[in-house]
């Protein structure tokens, strides 16, 4: 009966890191390169079929988007992987929901910016650059361990 109940534990413990590594979503992130993304700048992947307007208009909203970080809070540290979709069909193979302009995922390794081109803003990409921002400051373990939240 000891043995049975270990093995339980053991299989719980393992079922939710081993389906978070198999979600596609995560897999995509992860390896955003062969996912039909291509660097368009240091850290920032945008769709391979996105065109050079729509490459520059993101990168200048970054830009700006970084600029805004750097007046308020001085100058940005954190450098968030950025993936910039073209579409809400391929935002949502990133984990994006329908209609979400973007949204960051962190994690004790890194922190992923995804942003929908269709419903891109400047508002929205300042917005989660500071999530990357909070996470990237104080450390993940500080975060996790001793801000109340």
């Amino acid at each position: 009966m000891r043995k049975l109940i270990k093995f339980v534990l053991f299989a719980s413990a393992l079922a939710i890191p081993v389906r978070a590594l198999c979600a596609s979503a995560w897999v995509n992130r992860a390896f955003v390169g062969a996912g039909g993304h291509v660097q368009i700048d240091d850290g920032v992947y945008a769709a391979r079929g996105l065109p050079p307007e729509a490459r520059q208009r993101a990168l200048t909203a970054l830009h700006a988007a970084r600029g805004r970080i750097a007046a308020t809070f001085g100058v940005p540290v954190a450098r968030p992987m950025t993936n910039i979709a073209a579409d809400d069909h391929e935002a949502a193979r990133f984990g994006l929901a329908d209609d979400v302009p973007g949204t960051a995922f962190i994690s004790p390794l890194r922190t992923e910016v995804v942003l929908n081109l269709a419903h891109f803003s400047i508002d929205v990409t300042a917005h989660e650059l500071i999530h990357a921002e909070v996470a990237q400051r104080p450390g993940f373990w500080t975060r996790v361990f001793e801000l109340p939240v």
